[in-house]
């Protein structure tokens, strides 16, 4: 659990930091891509309303904002562009290539007959932005080269994509390095839990032997009565619930890997199974299994076996009047994956995921006719979570789940 703790502290300081990271690197990026746009657009307006040439800068002439682009004495000589006369057929008659070098003839013509057939008055052709100017004779095209422009963009994208590389992998080592120290409070609050149950668990045990020694007595003296049955019954449940929370405080507080040994799954699916055929007869439920046998994996022998029993009595519970239950043992890849499928005349609605939360009960009145507490599932997933391995609960239809434990030991 404290291990599953810090992961979800990990994940959602790394989710929250990359959210940050992505809206300021991504709007520095649309701030200069949209630079980039308004300054293009001003300079081949500019252009076409001079006729294709930058007027002779002098001192007089209007500032650089009242245009949208810096224009100095040297932006004529900076600003690379050519430009195309067609006439109203749309052939080409004129190319003026008197600014540029980095362009042929041949190019410059290919551009213009691309422009001309798409009949877009302005956009973008690899890394020229042009604009179509209407005339009387025909149709004026103004090719600017951005290629220094875009270059900088894309070196601004990479360079953010790499601040946000390394941002990530320094928060990440801090984030897991502090995660630590700050879970710590509470895990010392789970620790205070823990030991809480063990020491109330010790201590309810004495006086529930009393309780069930002096009803003994009191069967002998007076005979059993409804009120005998009905304290041994209390008794039996409250041990049953102390049990189930010793073993449950008992399997968070084990390290993974302890006291594994090989065995048999295959086989003690089986012996499960048969424990609970008496059951399914006398309840008329349909009990199916399909356990491919000799299965063999490395495990704690009775934490596994609780798994299956807590799984198949959790079915058994549940399932509806002349029901049908599955179990299913299997391995894939390396891990061993057991399945119990039970029919239910409803659901609960919502994250079935849930059930596994200690002392969780999706239907309050069911569980105190079925004498359950909520615990049981919490123990199914400490036994599969101390097998490296996880559990989960799936909704395959209005009337059927399936709890699917991954073991991967």
């Amino acid at each position: 659990m404290i291990k599953r703790l810090r992961k979800k502290f990990i994940l959602i300081a790394m989710f929250s930091v990359s959210i940050v990271l992505l809206v300021v690197l991504g709007l520095i990026n649309v701030i200069n891509y949209l630079s980039f746009m308004k300054s293009s657009t001003s300079i081949l307006n500019y252009l076409a309303e001079n006729n294709g040439y930058f007027p002779t800068y002098s001192d007089s002439s209007p500032k650089p904002h009242d245009f949208g682009f810096d224009l100095t004495e040297e932006t004529q000589y900076e600003t690379r562009y050519f430009t195309v006369l067609a006439d109203s057929s749309g052939t080409v008659t004129q190319i003026n290539m008197s600014h540029i070098a980095a362009v042929s003839a041949t190019e410059a013509y290919r551009y213009a007959e691309l422009v001309l057939n798409s009949n877009s008055d302005s956009g973008r052709i690899n890394n020229y932005m042009y604009l179509v100017v209407d005339q009387d004779d025909g149709k004026y095209i103004i090719f600017l080269d951005r290629r220094a422009e875009v270059e900088s963009m894309v070196q601004l994208l990479f360079l953010s994509l790499m601040i946000a590389v390394l941002s990530l992998s320094v928060v990440f080592l801090l984030v897991s390095l502090l995660s630590k120290k700050v879970i710590q409070p509470v895990i010392a609050n789970m620790e205070k839990q823990k030991q809480f149950i063990t020491d109330a668990g010790h201590e309810i045990k004495t006086p529930l032997v009393i309780i069930s020694a002096d009803t003994d007595v009191i069967e002998i003296e007076s005979g059993k009565s409804d009120w005998t049955q009905s304290i041994r019954n209390q008794t039996a449940r409250l041990g049953e619930l102390t049990q189930s929370m010793l073993t449950l405080a008992k399997m968070e507080d084990t390290v993974s890997g302890e006291k594994f040994t090989k065995f048999s799954v295959s086989s003690m699916a089986e012996e499960a199974a048969e424990e609970f055929r008496p059951m399914s007869v006398n309840e008329e439920i349909t009990f199916d299994t399909e356990i491919t046998p000799n299965l063999e994996m490395n495990g704690n022998v009775n934490e596994i076996r609780q798994l299956m029993s807590v799984l198949l009595n959790n079915a058994f519970k549940y399932t509806n009047e002349h029901g049908t239950i599955i179990l299913r043992l299997y391995k894939k890849s390396r891990a061993v994956i057991l399945e119990v499928d039970n029919t239910a005349d409803d659901l609960p609605e919502g994250d079935l995921n849930k059930l596994f939360d200690r002392f969780y009960r999706a239907d309050n009145a069911r569980s105190r006719e079925t004498g359950g507490y909520g615990i049981g599932l919490s123990i199914a997933r400490a036994a599969a979570e101390h097998h490296n391995g996880s559990i989960q609960a799936v909704r395959l239809n209005d009337h059927l789940i399936r709890f699917k434990a991954v073991l991967n030991a």
